[in-house]
């Protein structure tokens, strides 16, 4: 089992929150006080790209589309808790 971070508790604690890695990882790509986050499409833009991307036969997985989108998926992230989130918003799942 993958260790878990617990917000609550500041501790790692199985089943609690978030993968650490996870966490790291968002807490490096967290822009700094007062620092603007690079978001150039509008919520409608992003469910509209999705939305496309499924038509077309796209891959919908998170890792690929951060990869391959990363501009979708940071303004998806801004818009929606998560990329499930957005990805329901559109409709698809």
């Amino acid at each position: 089992m993958p260790l878990i971070w617990s917000a609550i508790e500041g501790i790692p604690w199985p089943g609690a929150g978030i993968e650490l890695n996870e966490l790291v990882k968002i807490w490096k790509e967290t822009p700094e006080r007062g620092e603007e986050l690079d978001i150039t499409m509008a919520s409608d833009e992003v469910i509209s790209r999705i939305k496309q991307l499924q038509s077309g036969g796209g891959n919908m997985n998170k890792k690929q589309i951060k990869q391959q989108e990363p501009e979708l998926m940071r303004s998806a992230l801004y818009y929606f808790p998560s990329w499930e989130h957005a990805v329901k918003n559109a409709g698809l799942l």
